[in-house]
């Protein structure tokens, strides 16, 4: 059963939402967004059992509370969502950040930038992604014994 593509955007930075949405509506962009400023509410709408894997999430790395590669930890470890399409949007380009973030199956990273034009291009790149790409049925969950 085919859902509406969506973004989700775990974002905590109300600047960077803004910039978000303001890429998106010039682009004239038909995928919806989704926000949740902090990742502990996105993970509990990724993990509710009605939830679809539609949504392409735009994740930051430095939140409270919970921060990125946790989440993207907990997410990887859900059968549902081994697959889920995860692009990181940060500030930090440190080769560090980078490899751990693709190490957690982060499906691109995205640094961001001063220039509005960069972000633009960033979001362009991400809705044409979830415009073409399809992912996999999930596979059952595996029976608890």
């Amino acid at each position: 059963m085919k859902h509406e593509k969506y973004f989700l955007l775990v974002e905590d930075d109300e600047m960077d939402i803004h910039i978000f949405k303001r890429a998106h509506k010039k682009l004239g962009l038909r995928h919806p967004v989704v926000v949740k400023d902090d990742a502990e509410s996105a993970l509990q709408l990724l993990l509710n059992p009605n939830s679809s894997r539609d949504a392409l999430v735009v994740l930051d790395i430095n939140m409270p509370r919970m921060n990125g590669f946790e989440f993207l930890r907990r997410l990887r470890k859900e059968q549902k969502h081994r697959n889920q399409c995860v692009f990181i949007m940060s500030s930090s380009d440190s080769d560090s950040d980078i490899e751990r973030a693709y190490d957690l199956g982060a499906s691109g990273y995205f640094v961001k930038h001063q220039k509005f034009e960069q972000t633009l291009a960033s979001v362009k790149v991400m809705d044409d992604f979830i415009g073409l790409v399809e992912l996999p049925a999930p596979k059952p969950e595996a029976a608890v014994s």
